[in-house]
């Protein structure tokens, strides 16, 4: 369920660690002024769609586990903190642009969209996974996700850069060719050092 960042069931280190966690009461308050929950959220809506929390920390586990294990208990609570507000700020903006640009698309596109995206695991298949889907499909299930998951996450990226670009490129002027000229000069040097 996804609670408030800093509720009792956001991920904890000492939680991960020992697989259960005391909350509720005031530091130095008797065991019977008990502090108020906070409300339990199962899931955030924005707009057509609903965030779940274990969406939002999906494929994170190693670097929370290298977190945990290099920071003290205060700083990791701050890192989980500070990390949660940064994926949900990302994840809201993503769930906000794939909405807009869903809304512009014609049959034709999502087809079209659907085709590539089948190439497209087709293609990680048959490279990354000598051609065997149900090797792909266990590592996704180590990470947490599955096979229409990732094909979901991929069809949204598509939709999502293509709508940028639609959107985006165009309010972009081209640089001029003293523009560029001037950007080769300033970095001529370390160009041929490389």
């Amino acid at each position: 369920c996804m609670t408030p960042i800093g509720s009792a069931s956001a991920p904890s280190k000492s939680g991960a660690r020992s697989g259960s966690r005391s909350h509720g009461a005031h530091a130095g308050a008797t065991s019977s002024a008990k502090r108020p929950e906070p409300p339990a959220v199962d899931r955030i809506k924005v707009g057509t769609e609903a965030l779940r929390a274990e969406e939002l920390w999906n494929g994170l586990g190693d670097e929370l586990t290298a977190q945990s294990k290099a920071l003290p208990d205060s700083e990791f609570r701050r890192f989980l903190e500070q990390r949660a507000a940064q994926l949900l700020a990302d994840r809201v903006a993503e769930m906000l642009l794939y909405q807009k640009a869903s809304a512009r698309l014609s049959g034709n596109s999502e087809k079209g969209i659907d085709r590539f995206v089948d190439t497209e695991i087709r293609k990680t298949v048959t490279e990354d996974y000598g051609g065997g889907q149900r090797r792909y499909e266990k590592e996704l299930e180590s990470r947490g996700t599955t096979l229409d998951d990732a094909r979901e996450k991929l069809r949204r990226e598509i939709i999502i850069a293509g709508f940028l670009e639609a959107e985006i490129k165009p309010k972009i002027g081209e640089p001029t060719r003293d523009e560029l000229q001037a950007a080769f000069d300033t970095e001529r040097d370390s160009l041929r050092k490389k």
